[in-house]
């Protein structure tokens, strides 16, 4: 869909302050992903991406992304299939989900993106990958605590909370060569996201931390932003994702319903059958004794 494009995925992290004025000033070319926990922030910079991207099961994923139900007329929306219904059940824009529609082997799961952990942006990686740009720029992944200990950007509640004065589980190199400070969520991101790039770059995608302060990673390239060349985009991202997205109405949601019906009425029958078997199973193991 964006061969040879360019994409930048805003995440949480220090950093994005500081490549965010790149990203508004080049806004117009690139492919724009956030994850979810930032549409606070980009909303007070009247900031539009073009994807969103949740995954996190958990409620409190509400309270640190509502703002992003205010961006449903700007983007489109990429969710885990486990994403926290209280989001779900809100957005009033287009969405397209990640993994299978259905947590069972059916023809009617389709062919779809998987999300990976441990974190929102692991998912969303894969996701950009998967539309075909050439490069990725990791604006905000940082995965360490800045010099003065914050793990995230402004407009966040972390930071609101103040800098990280406990202690650390690990220690990594920045991209500067010095030592940051980081914690166990993080540190697993860090090797889910090198192996994530060692697959990128085979198939063609280079991905890119141009901030000093982030977590050197194997397979990503630190790049200054000045010195990095992008394509101009002939139509906008948001239009192309648009257009690529599926009809949807009446009919289509009554097929898609229908299909749902059929599946769940395959799987309680399923249920059932093996309900009876363990049921004859227990009964035969008493009569041996």
């Amino acid at each position: 869909m964006f061969t040879d494009k360019t994409a930048v995925l805003l995440a949480g992290g220090p950093s994005l302050d500081e490549i965010l004025p790149w990203v508004i000033e080049h806004r117009d070319n690139l492919v724009v992903v956030a994850v979810s926990r930032i549409s606070r922030r980009l909303q007070q910079l009247n900031f539009h991406p073009d994807i969103i991207v949740t995954v996190d099961p958990h409620s409190c994923s509400f309270d640190v992304s509502k703002h992003m139900l205010r961006l449903h007329e700007h983007a489109v929306l990429v969710n885990a299939f486990h994403a926290t219904p209280l989001l779900l059940g809100q957005w009033a824009g287009p969405s397209v989900y990640l993994d299978n529609r259905y947590p069972w082997n059916t023809d009617a799961n389709g062919k779809t993106i998987k999300g990976v952990g441990p974190t929102v942006s692991n998912s969303a990686i894969n996701l950009i990958v998967a539309l075909g740009c050439k490069q990725i720029i990791l604006a905000g992944l940082d995965l360490c605590f800045s010099a003065e200990g914050f793990s995230h950007a402004q407009g966040s509640d972390e930071r609101k909370a103040g800098a990280f004065l406990a202690y650390a589980d690990q220690t990594v190199e920045t991209n500067s060569g010095n030592t940051a400070e980081t914690d166990n969520a993080f540190f697993t991101a860090i090797k889910s996201i090198e192996t994530q790039a060692k697959s990128a770059k085979d198939q063609g995608c280079q991905l890119i931390n141009p901030s000093p302060n982030a977590a050197r990673m194997q397979n990503v390239d630190f790049v200054s932003l000045d010195d990095i060349t992008i394509n101009t985009l002939a139509i906008s991202a948001i239009e192309t994702i648009r257009s690529a997205l599926p009809k949807e109405d009446s009919s289509t949601r009554l097929v898609s319903y229908q299909q749902a019906y059929k599946e769940f009425d395959t799987a309680e029958y399923t249920f059932n059958k093996i309900k009876q078997l363990a049921k004859q199973a227990l009964e035969h193991n008493d009569g041996l004794f």
